[in-house]
C-alpha cells in the first residue's frame, strides 16, 4: 500500500474508486466493508489525502489507527465499525485536531471509563491558541450542562514532539447534529426530549453568562457543540472561540464562529457580547423543531431560516415542522386524542416563536437567558400535562 496512488492500476481494484485532477488520477473512495480482510492495518493508510469514503466495516481489523487519518482533511465518510480496532480511534476530523475515543484505566479495570481526547493539531497556530482559550475558559466550570473536564495535557510524546490535548467526559449519545441530521440507527428525538434539551442548552448559557466569576461568551452555539450523555442530558462543549466579557468590552470582534449561526453585528466588527450567543441559540432552536440547516440549499435570494420560519409562525407552523414530528403530533388524530395533537402543536408553535425572539437582528431586542429559561419551562409544564 505504500506506493498504491503512484499507480492508476490501483483504480481497477473492487471496492477502489478514482477521481480525476490534473495530476492524475487519485484513490478518492475505499469501500472494503465485509471483504473478509484481516490483520493490522498499514500505516500507508495516512497517504489518503484525497479520500471521500473509507468504509471497512465488518472485517476482522486489528492495531492503531495511523496518527495521519487526522490529516484526511477531505474525509466525509469514515465507518470502521465491527472491526477489533485497539488505541485512538479518530471520532471526528476537525481543523483543530482530533477527537479520539479512550478507554482510562484507573487501579481496577472494572473502574475503567471512557473518555474523549481533543488532541491539538500543532501545524495550526489558531488551533493551538483555542486551545489556551478553552483551556482557561473551561477550568472553573462547574455545571450540569457543561461538558466535564478530565484532565488537560501538555507535554512531549515519546519522540519529544511536542503534545497538547483535551480529555473530556465520553459523551455516549453523540452530538444534537447527530440526532437532527443522520438519523442515529433510525433513532428519533421526539417533541418533549427536544424541549429538554432546549432548556439544558439555555441553562448552560444561562451558567457562563451569569454565574460563572467573569462572564464568558461562547460565540459557537450550534447542534455540534451540543453533546448528550448517556441519559440525553445536554451539555455545551467546544469553547475554543469563548472570550470572556469583562476582558474584551471594548474590542471588536474579528468574524469567528460558523456561518448560518454567528450573529450579523460580528459580521461588521462588533464588539463581543452576549448577545451574539443569544442569536445563536435562537437559531439552533429553530433548526430542532424544523429540522433544516440554516446553510440549508433551499435558504437563497434573501429567504433565511429565520424568514422561513417567520412566514409560518404563528398561524401555520406545522408547514414547517420537522417531518418526524409531524408524524408524531398527527398520531393524535383521532376524536379523542385530538387535545394532544393541539397541544403538541401549540408546544413546538412557541418553541419556535422562542428561537424568533432569540435571532431578532437588532440586539437588544433579543431574549435574555432567563426569560428563555422561564418561556421553555412554561411550555414544559404545558407538555407535561398531556403526558
Amino acid at each position: 500500500m505504500a506506493s498504491w496512488n503512484e499507480s492508476e492500476l490501483v483504480c481497477l481494484w473492487k471496492g477502489i474508486r478514482c477521481g480525476s485532477s490534473p495530476g492524475g488520477k487519485r484513490v478518492t473512495s475505499l469501500e472494503l466493508q465485509f471483504c473478509g480482510l484481516a490483520g493490522s492495518i498499514s500505516p500507508s493508510l495516512g497517504n489518503l489525502s484525497f479520500l471521500v469514503t473509507l468504509r471497512l466495516s465488518g472485517n476482522q481489523l486489528t492495531g492503531q489507527v495511523p496518527q495521519e487519518l487526522g490529516r484526511l482533511s477531505q474525509l466525509q465518510h469514515l465507518n470502521l465499525s465491527n472491526n477489533y480496532l485497539e488505541g485512538h480511534i479518530p471520532e471526528t476530523l476537525g481543523s483543530s485536531g482530533s477527537v479520539y475515543k479512550a478507554r482510562l484505566k484507573a487501579q481496577s479495570d472494572s473502574d475503567e471509563k471512557l473518555v474523549a481526547v481533543k488532541v491539538i493539531n500543532l501545524q495550526d497556530s489558531e488551533a493551538l491558541r483555542s486551545f489556551f482559550v478553552e483551556c482557561e475558559a473551561i477550568r472553573n466550570l462547574r455545571h450540569r450542562n457543561i461538558i466535564k473536564i478530565i484532565t488537560l495535557c501538555s507535554s512531549a510524546d515519546s519522540r519529544g514532539n511536542e503534545f497538547n490535548a483535551i480529555v473530556y467526559k465520553y459523551m455516549l449519545n453523540g452530538s444534537l447534529d447527530d440526532w437532527l441530521h443522520h438519523k442515529r440507527d433510525g433513532k428519533n428525538l421526539d417533541l418533549g426530549r427536544r424541549l429538554s434539551i432546549a432548556i439544558d442548552v439555555a441553562s448552560a448559557l444561562d451558567y457562563i453568562h451569569h454565574h460563572c466569576g467573569t462572564p464568558i461568551v461562547h460565540r459557537d452555539i450550534k447542534p455540534s457543540n451540543v453533546l448528550l450523555d448517556a441519559d440525553m442530558v445536554a451539555c455545551l462543549g467546544d469553547f475554543g472561540l469563548a472570550r470572556f466579557v469583562e476582558r474584551n468590552s471594548g474590542d471588536s470582534t474579528q468574524f469567528r464562529g460558523t456561518i448560518g449561526y454567528a450573529c450579523p453585528e460580528y459580521g461588521t466588527g462588533n464588539i463581543i457580547s452576549k448577545y451574539g450567543d443569544i442569536y445563536s441559540y435562537g437559531i439552533l432552536l429553530l433548526e430542532m423543531i424544523t429540522e433544516r440547516r440554516p446553510t440549508d440549499d433551499m435558504f437563497t435570494d434573501g429567504l433565511s431560516l429565520r424568514e422561513y420560519v417567520r412566514r409560518s409562525v404563528p398561524y401555520n407552523a406545522i408547514d414547517v415542522l420537522d417531518e418526524r414530528l409531524l408524524v408524531e403530533i398527527e398520531k393524535h388524530d383521532a376524536c379523542d386524542k385530538t387535545h394532544i395533537k393541539r397541544t403538541k402543536l401549540e408546544c413546538a408553535s412557541l418553541m419556535l416563536e422562542v428561537g424568533l425572539l432569540c435571532s431578532e437582528e437588532i440586539p437588544e431586542r433579543r431574549m435574555s437567558t432567563r426569560d428563555i429559561i422561564n418561556e421553555l419551562n412554561g411550555i414544559r409544564e404545558m407538555f407535561m400535562q398531556i403526558t
